[in-house]
């Protein structure tokens, strides 16, 4: 299986978990501050930073130091795909029930805010029966979304439509 379409998987599964840890040092939120409908920004995971609106695919310093130009343009052409699957997802809230969206395939559940130990998260029950806890936090003006999976995490940014 090509590494692009590994990397496409771990991030579709990674959006559709959710299972999180959010920043501690980021503010409450209430119910009224998720109402609406959030468009995925940018994906961060590994030191791969994914702008969900250009396409635009980046490194953090540490990961770029390591990488040969030859390498980091290899990973970026492998990122496009990554990148086009992004565009268009959003997360739509009303009242307590949301709605997932990406590469045009559409979740719907529930949510309750939930807080353990000084961090933020939902609890979604989807209406096909599945649930996840998924962490938030409003970071720079962004509701951030951390998701963990095997080990590695990934946070996807959300800006307010």
């Amino acid at each position: 299986m090509s590494f692009k379409i590994l990397v496409m998987k771990k991030i579709l599964y990674l959006f559709t978990a959710c299972c999180i840890a959010t920043l501690a040092q980021a503010q409450t939120l209430t119910e009224k501050d998720l109402q609406g409908n959030w468009a995925i920004h940018s994906f961060h995971a590994s030191g791969i930073i994914v702008d969900a609106v250009t396409g635009e695919v980046s490194f953090s310093d540490e990961i770029k130091s390591q990488l040969t130009p030859e390498l980091e343009q290899q990973i970026k052409g492998q990122m496009a795909g990554a990148s086009e699957a992004l565009k268009g997802g959003t997360i739509n809230i009303d009242g307590n029930n949301l709605t997932r969206t990406i590469s045009g395939t559409s979740k719907k559940g529930t949510y309750a805010l939930k807080e353990t130990d000084g961090k933020q998260s939902i609890v979604i029950t989807y209406d096909d029966g599945t649930s996840n806890e998924v962490g938030i936090a409003k970071v720079d003006n962004m509701l951030s979304v951390t998701a963990a999976q095997n080990g590695q995490q990934a946070e996807f940014r959300y800006t307010k439509q």
